[in-house]
């Protein structure tokens, strides 16, 4: 097996080394990602300046939690517009059985996971997006992969290195560490939406 290519950059790639840059509140993450991308990838941030996002596509094997979740939501403030007509996020399926009671927890079923992000996509891009759960870890590539497609027909794929769970839950209010599984969906996104005010 030849792995020699296994940690080589793409040519057309742009490596961008994130440290302490988005380490803000949720609310100002989007902000603070395209303040990021003008100075370390000026050529991306001018595309999304005067093109749209019509289909976003994320994959990522563990993105299964509320935080990590809202941690996305709030990157895809970037690229929200009204000419986004489709959104498909993939992850694999939690099989730990482990008790879930905090916001960085795993959904421990699944159904409830897809019910409640479904809720919050149509909320903010009011449009029915497609959450895909594999069963298998090996369905879905290690790297978590953005994939976005514009107007004008430019495709870009961004690659986060440790994906949503890079980024740990800091809240001000302990309380907000809490989260109820057993709530149904709407009261699982009002839950959400409480602590994270996107």
């Amino acid at each position: 097996m030849n792995t020699s290519g296994w940690q080589q950059t793409p040519a057309s790639a742009e490596v961008t080394e994130v440290k302490s840059e988005l380490n803000v509140p949720l609310p100002q993450l989007a902000d603070a990602f395209v303040a990021l991308l003008e100075i370390k990838a000026p050529g991306f941030a001018s595309l999304l300046k005067k093109d749209k996002v019509i289909s976003i596509h994320y994959q990522d094997r563990y993105l299964k939690s509320p935080w990590n979740v809202m941690v996305l939501m709030a990157f895809l403030e970037a690229f929200r517009n009204d000419q986004t007509k489709h959104v498909v996020l993939e992850t694999v399926a939690d099989n730990s059985n482990s008790s879930s009671h905090l916001l960085w927890h795993n959904w421990p079923d699944i159904y409830e996971m897809q019910q409640t992000v479904t809720k919050w996509i149509q909320l903010r891009y009011e449009l029915k997006p497609s959450i895909e759960i594999h069963n298998r870890t090996s369905d879905l590539t290690h790297r978590r992969i953005l994939t976005l497609e514009f107007a004008s027909g430019a495709k870009w794929k961004l690659a986060f290195d440790q994906g949503m769970g890079y980024w740990e839950a800091s809240t001000f209010n302990r309380d907000n560490n809490g989260f109820d599984f057993n709530l149904d969906a709407e009261g699982q996104l009002a839950r959400i939406l409480n602590i994270c005010q996107i």
